[in-house]
């Protein structure tokens, strides 16, 4: 039969009760040290604007807007570089803190003109032309490479003869 003195059992309650209070800051640590960024974003206007994009520079995270302009993102406590954009608006970047579990950031995107140089769409001439006439000049040397030639075709459908 073992006996156990009364120090033995009062450093295994100490142990035991270390362990707890180790455990239980392990889980507060790790509580609280997000936040939440959320708002609208909408043109200059007040009109929302629907899937806009807003990226975390500082992690390279980002979230879209909803159809309302409503965005939100969970963020770790500290400094941030938020880069807000949509197409047709220039982008905005901003630096926030996130210190607190909710913060409210409601931004509004200016409309941004692109001047774009003269873009002429269209050929004089189907590019297949010109491929034809370099292969017609070429086919007397390409007859001399090639030798003959022979090929067993089948073919399934059906042929109408004018």
């Amino acid at each position: 039969m073992k006996h156990y003195s009364k120090r033995g059992q009062k450093d295994n309650n100490i142990y035991f009760l270390f362990i707890l209070i180790f455990l239980v800051g392990l889980n507060h640590v790790g509580l609280g040290q997000t936040g939440i960024l959320k708002g609208q974003i909408q043109s200059a206007d007040g009109k929302p604007l629907s899937y806009a994009s807003i990226f975390n520079v500082s992690s390279s995270t980002g979230t879209v807007s909803n159809i309302d302009g409503n965005y939100f993102m969970e963020l770790h406590f500290g400094r941030h570089e938020i880069e807000f954009s949509f197409l047709g608006f220039k982008r905005q970047q901003i630096f926030i803190d996130i210190n607190k579990d909710t913060t409210q950031l409601n931004i509004s995107l200016k409309k941004e003109n692109y001047l774009l140089a003269e873009v002429v769409v269209g050929l004089d001439e189907d590019p297949a032309y010109e491929m034809i006439r370099q292969a017609i000049k070429a086919r007397d040397k390409n007859l001399v490479r090639t030798g003959t030639f022979d090929a067993s075709v089948y073919s399934k459908g059906i042929y109408k003869l004018l």
